[in-house]
């Protein structure tokens, strides 16, 4: 009987295969074909969208914030300091960053100076600090769920699928090599049904395969050859478009949403 891997083994092995997923991500897909017009960036766009939006208020609040709060600090310190008013020598000149009031009695309000290099450095960092704050937010506020079931399905729509066209092929040979080693191969049997996000990376790479079968079938019935494109019919991949085929690296598919491996 095998020795179950440690914690820290499982980890290093989700970690890397992880990784080699992602790294395929960064090499493959662009921008421009993540966000080719069409039903496949209406669906990302919809899920992304509200999260995006929360997260760009609250750079848009925290940026103004961090140019008005040290303003309304500095005014608040002065009302105190000066409830009565300046003195009537006040040295002005002295200090160029207070504002002389236009009522005697009141207090002086702050002006920021301005200086050719800190204030544009300023404003840099300010506008840095909030694309930050709004980015790693938008992340963090996106229904986790919703995306990866809207990702892991994208091979199954109809027309065409950019991203699936760059990433299927690759995901596909990735997960076989993966599966003929054995730690990696225990690791997608153990944690495949447990990890919300193994789960929804094996779904996508088993409809890849199932929208590949149906391409397939799609030429023969057109007289098409092998190599040659084709576009799915609106309506997507059929239900009836199931993986049944037994592959060397012991385990069976049996349909693109699901994937047994033998005991």
């Amino acid at each position: 009987m095998a020795t179950p891997p440690n914690t820290n083994e499982t980890t290093q092995i989700k970690n890397e295969i992880t990784k080699s997923y992602l790294d395929l991500i960064q090499q493959n897909l662009s921008h421009h074909t993540t966000f080719t017009p069409g039903p496949e960036r209406d669906r990302l766009i919809k899920v992304l969208t509200p999260a995006a939006t929360n997260g760009a208020l609250i750079g848009i609040i925290q940026f103004a914030l961090l140019r008005r709060a040290p303003i309304l600090w500095m005014n608040r310190t002065l009302r105190t300091k000066y409830p009565q008013g300046v003195p009537s020598n006040y040295n002005w000149k002295g200090n160029p960053q207070l504002v002389k009031p236009l009522k005697s009695g009141d207090p002086p309000t702050y002006k920021p100076p301005f200086h050719a290099v800190t204030t544009p450095l300023s404003i840099l960092f300010d506008v840095t600090l909030s694309v930050v704050t709004a980015s790693a937010l938008s992340l963090g506020l996106v229904n986790q769920t919703e995306f990866l079931n809207i990702c892991s399905t994208l091979p199954l729509q109809g027309g065409t699928s950019p991203v699936s066209s760059v990433l299927c092929d690759d995901f596909v040979t990735l997960q076989k090599e993966q599966l003929l080693d054995t730690k990696k191969s225990n690791f997608w049997k153990e944690q495949q049904d447990k990890d919300e996000v193994l789960s929804a990376l094996n779904t996508f790479i088993q409809n890849c395969k199932r929208r590949r079968l149906y391409e397939d079938r799609l030429r023969k019935e057109r007289l098409l050859d092998d190599e040659e494109r084709v576009i799915l019919p609106m309506e997507g991949v059929p239900e009836d478009v199931v993986l049944e085929e037994r592959e060397e690296f012991n385990f069976t598919e049996k349909r693109g949403t699901e994937m047994t491996f033998e005991t």
